[in-house]
């Protein structure tokens, strides 16, 4: 979730008290605060613009919020506005720039730990694994003193770890649904 800054926290009170806001509900709008700004970051709207307000007020809408839940939202995100006019936050060059694209992991990018398309084992070297002799020297619960863990190698095939994933699971009679859903979360980290 985003983290309001706190210089932004403490002139929000600030609006909030000159604007007769009750204590016990100031709480709330802060949350509100937060969640529109969430809202923005992830949607790309523009947190400073009243026009990023309506497609706001609809998302609550439809994670259905009551109606005076949206119209305290709708009246904190409006406080927030103001101040950010008032203040001159607001002012733009002149030029409108579009939001940078969201930052995504590097992981979710690299091409050996499944991006969902089917791996083609010609153009990828096998996975290698390699036998690691246990640190304590005592042997594990199954009588065996090694376990096997995957050589480190880029564009390896992983057709060998999820099947013995997949083992795993049938093996403890868990759910296909959790064999899937297991397989695809490994698939992407």
């Amino acid at each position: 979730m985003f983290r309001v800054p706190d210089e932004t926290v403490r002139r929000f009170d600030a609006v909030m008290e000159n604007a007769g806001v009750a204590k016990v509900e100031r709480w709330y709008y802060q949350k509100w605060l937060r969640y529109y700004l969430d809202f923005c970051e992830k949607y790309r709207y523009r947190p400073d613009e009243e026009s990023s307000l309506p497609p706001f007020m609809e998302k609550l809408a439809s994670k259905k919020q009551t109606d005076s839940q949206r119209g305290q939202a709708s009246r904190s995100v409006q406080l927030y506005l103001g101040m950010q006019l008032k203040t001159g936050m607001a002012a733009r060059s002149g030029e409108d720039k579009p939001l940078p694209p969201r930052k995504e992991k590097a992981l979710a990018r690299s091409p050996s730990l499944g991006s969902g398309e089917p791996h083609d084992k010609s153009s990828q070297p096998a996975g290698q694994i390699r036998k690691v002799a246990r640190p304590s020297g005592k042997p594990s619960r199954r009588g065996s003193r090694e376990c096997s863990s995957p050589a480190p190698a880029t564009g390896a095939s992983w057709t060998k770890e999820l099947d013995a994933l997949r083992n795993s699971i049938r093996l403890r009679n868990y759910s296909p649904r959790t064999s899937e859903t297991y397989t695809l979360w490994t698939r992407k980290f």
